[in-house]
């Protein structure tokens, strides 16, 4: 597919902004798949038969997307256990 979009030859600049989102909405469906080919584990909507449980001790952690050069590279980091909790006074 990314060899099909970098070959389509844009007619107008309406075009070449169809080709773009193309191209982003690939990149970003190719950063999902691999993120979640990384995880040995199944969590939330990616079930996976070979890692069927939820495997908290080892990937209670945030996948991190960063676009290096047309690569995606992948790293992980603790979960903040006080993000998204309330703040009460």
């Amino acid at each position: 597919m990314k060899r099909k979009a970098e070959n389509l030859s844009p007619a107008a600049v309406g075009d070449l902004f169809d080709k773009q989102r193309l191209k982003n909405g690939m990149l970003l469906l190719e950063a999902i798949l691999r993120g979640s080919l990384l995880r040995q584990e199944s969590r939330g909507s990616f079930f996976r038969k070979d890692f069927p449980n939820q495997d908290d001790p080892n990937w209670r952690r945030s996948s991190c997307y960063r676009l290096n050069k047309a690569k995606i590279e992948i790293t992980h980091r603790p979960v903040d256990a006080g993000a998204g909790k309330e703040q009460r006074n």
